[in-house]
């Protein structure tokens, strides 16, 4: 059954009736492509008009079929309507750099990017480009690649009605960083984002902040084991308020490899254990592939 939308305001709808009808539908099935990707992840009220979440029991399935219909859901080609098409590009990108697919993200990149660019859509074209730019270092255009994505988040940062998912976009950009070595760079911009993140009330990837944070104290110089501790298990528990399981899995893993480096094995399993025995597919994941290494080798 389909769940109700909530409506653009009547005096758009009037201003631009082209455009309401194709909008109102692309938001509606991006919502529920969103839900069907992540179904671990809340999906931001820009989007879905609320907060959406689901069970813990749910699936957490993100392989192919999941990101083919990710393109189909907007259904751009029967309604002709550029802007959805792009946007629902740029989100399968972001959804990709997500689980570090760097050639599926470049690919749906290099067709959000062309329409952005055509159409003269800023809010699209200034994301992807930033995302552009972590490709670029995943494929050793280092130098490149942090240039590009630090330029387009400035532009970003220069529109304050264009700050919608600003915290994913820097955090791409700090990972953008972290491939160039630059781990105290990195460091300052997820920081930065986090006190930004608890002001603007946009948290639904907070947990992830926290992890690269945590990961950051980690390989400073002098390891900062328990700031990078308490960063874990704040990441832990805003996921686990959010219902996210994905970025539960990835906090807590953090913390097993950790504990484990403490030579606490046998805490580092009871943490991850119950965590990955939630899911039931996914299997084939990166993440779910990880976990189940580290508990193996925690049990032998």
């Amino acid at each position: 059954m389909r769940r109700p939308v909530r409506s653009l305001k009547p005096a758009r709808a009037a201003a631009a009736p082209w455009l309401y009808p194709s909008l109102r539908e692309s938001m509606y099935r991006l919502t529920w492509w969103s839900v069907a990707c992540f179904p671990g992840i809340n999906v931001p009220p820009a989007i879905a008009g609320g907060t959406l979440r689901a069970p813990q029991s749910a699936s957490h399935h993100t392989g192919h079929r999941s990101c083919r219909h990710a393109v189909i859901v907007v259904d751009a080609a029967h309604l002709d309507h550029k802007p959805s098409l792009s946007q629902a590009h740029m989100f399968c990108a972001e959804t990709f750099i997500i689980l570090n697919r760097s050639k599926e993200a470049e690919g749906h990149l290099n067709i959000c990017v062309p329409l952005a660019e055509k159409y003269s859509l800023a809010n699209y074209l200034i994301p992807a480009k930033i995302m552009q730019g972590w490709v670029l270092v995943q494929q050793g255009e280092v130098e490149a690649g942090v240039h590009q994505a630090e330029a387009a988040l400035e532009t970003l940062k220069s529109f304050p009605s264009r700050r919608f998912h600003l915290p994913i976009r820097i955090g791409i950009v700090g990972l953008t960083k972290v491939a160039a070595g630059d781990a105290d760079g990195a460091l300052a911009l997820f920081e930065a984002e986090l006190d930004v993140a608890s002001t603007t009330g946009e948290r639904w990837y907070e947990p992830e902040l926290l992890r690269f944070k945590a990961e950051m104290l980690l390989i400073q110089p002098k390891q900062r084991a328990t700031e990078a501790e308490q960063c874990l298990k704040a990441a832990i528990a805003l996921a686990q308020r959010q219902e996210a399981k994905f970025w539960e899995l990835r906090a807590t893993a953090a913390l097993a490899k950790l504990r484990a480096h403490q030579g606490r094995p046998s805490e580092a399993r009871d943490l991850l254990a119950p965590v990955y025995g939630c899911f039931t597919e996914g299997f084939d994941t990166l993440d779910l592939k990880q976990a189940k290494a580290l508990l193996d080798g925690l049990h032998a």
